[in-house]
């Protein structure tokens, strides 16, 4: 397991306090803040993609399957804040797989990044953690 996957899943045990962008709506249900929906939809679309890649060409297997478990672990951790930031949320239908693998966990990537870059606290350092792991795997993959 790598390193950014330990961190994921030790952020992932913070406290809902620590979630920035929780709102409560005016009949006492709570929203799913966005950055997770997004974190949510980013690890599902490598997950897609990396199996997609693999339906393709199953000599990949080897080589992707601890991608897609770091992938699968981050997801895990991003759904667990998102279910005690908003436990009414529901998670949309997977996203179909990107073109492209190394294009999808550049962008990822990036797109992490950001997010971790817009918010504070322990959603931060869980964003972060799961980049920098996913700027890995672009090295990996490039």
């Amino acid at each position: 397991m790598g390193a950014g996957v330990v961190l994921a899943a030790g952020v992932a045990g913070g406290s809902v306090g620590a979630i920035e962008g929780t709102r409560r709506s005016s009949h006492g249900g709570s929203h799913a803040p966005q950055n997770l929906v997004d974190a949510v939809q980013r690890e599902q679309i490598l997950i897609a993609t990396i199996d997609a890649s693999v339906s393709a060409d199953p000599a990949k297997r080897v080589r992707l399957a601890p991608l897609r478990a770091d992938h699968v672990a981050h997801l895990d951790a991003v759904q667990a804040l998102l279910t005690r930031a908003a436990p009414g949320a529901t998670h949309s239908r997977p996203p179909a797989p990107a073109a492209d693998l190394l294009t999808a966990v550049r962008a990822a990537q990036a797109s992490g990044a950001a997010a971790a870059a817009a918010t504070t606290g322990a959603l931060a350092a869980l964003l972060a953690s799961i980049s920098a792991c996913e700027a890995g795997h672009a090295v990996l993959l490039g």
